[in-house]
């Protein structure tokens, strides 16, 4: 660990060590602590290392992050799934009525959400979109290994426009360009800019797009536009807008019915 110290906290820093040799080597915290005396073949060891020196996340260096009950391939291409993304998905579940939906994924990524919509409720039509090819066969790779069936699409949606669906769940980039100067290293290194990052002065772009195309929404969001978020959902005829906190009292995810 100590050769990570000037990259994270102690704490941090177990946490990255426990997830790598957890991942390369099938070792727990226990397992480590009880070998720590033995000698233990780790062939990419200096790789690994080297590329964790520079920032790179654990998930990307090891090529997998979980997501829900399940893993997912991640690398360079997509955003590494967060806490509060599970979240959204647990209430998308937790409203979704029993009958079969179409339901579209905007922005998939990994396809993280479009997955775990698939294996919680396979009755449903789950549709994923994204603007990055490199991303989508990322995502087709889950599905397969997950076993679900999920309708792949390359769409950019600022030129085209949405599969017709009766719910649209999306983790757009909302991220103002400026706010990279106080984001850590690992995250603006190497997550894709693609899937963070708009405009200063148009950060409710992606959400203005696919609000206009959709009757019922689910956003994550960032959490310092829940107001504005409010209003132009309000400004598009959604009559039910519900905002939501996360598990950490940020505002973080929106619903909005017509």
């Amino acid at each position: 660990m100590s050769a990570l110290a000037n990259i994270y906290d102690e704490r941090e820093a177990q946490n990255v060590v426990s997830y790598w040799f957890e991942q390369r080597l099938g070792l727990t915290r226990t397992d480590f602590v009880l070998k720590m005396n033995e000698s233990i073949d780790f062939p990419s060891y200096e790789e690994d290392l080297s590329r964790l020196q520079q920032h790179e996340p654990v998930q990307y260096v090891c090529g997998r992050a979980p997501f829900m009950d399940f893993w997912l391939e991640v690398s360079v291409a997509t955003l590494i799934p967060r806490p509060e993304t599970e979240e959204l998905v647990q209430w998308v579940l937790d409203s979704l009525p029993q009958q079969k939906l179409t339901l579209l994924d905007v922005g998939t990524g990994s396809g993280a959400i479009a997955i775990a919509l698939k294996r919680a409720r396979p009755d449903c039509t789950v549709i994923a979109v994204d603007v990055d090819s490199e991303a989508l066969d990322i995502a087709r790779r889950n599905a397969n290994e997950c076993g679900t069936e999920v309708d792949f699409i390359e769409v950019d949606v600022l030129e085209h426009g949405l599969p017709a669906a009766d719910i649209i769940i999306s983790n757009p980039p909302y991220i103002p360009v400026t706010e990279q100067n106080s984001m850590e290293p690992h995250v603006i290194s190497h997550e894709p800019g693609l899937a963070l990052f708009v405009p200063d002065n148009d950060p409710l772009m992606f959400y203005r797009i696919i609000a206009q195309q959709a009757s019922t929404v689910f956003f994550e969001i960032h959490m310092e536009f829940g107001k504005e978020m409010r209003e132009m959902l309000a400004k598009f005829g959604f009559d039910r807008i519900e905002l939501r906190k996360d598990l950490q009292g940020r505002d973080r995810m929106i619903l909005a019915q017509r």
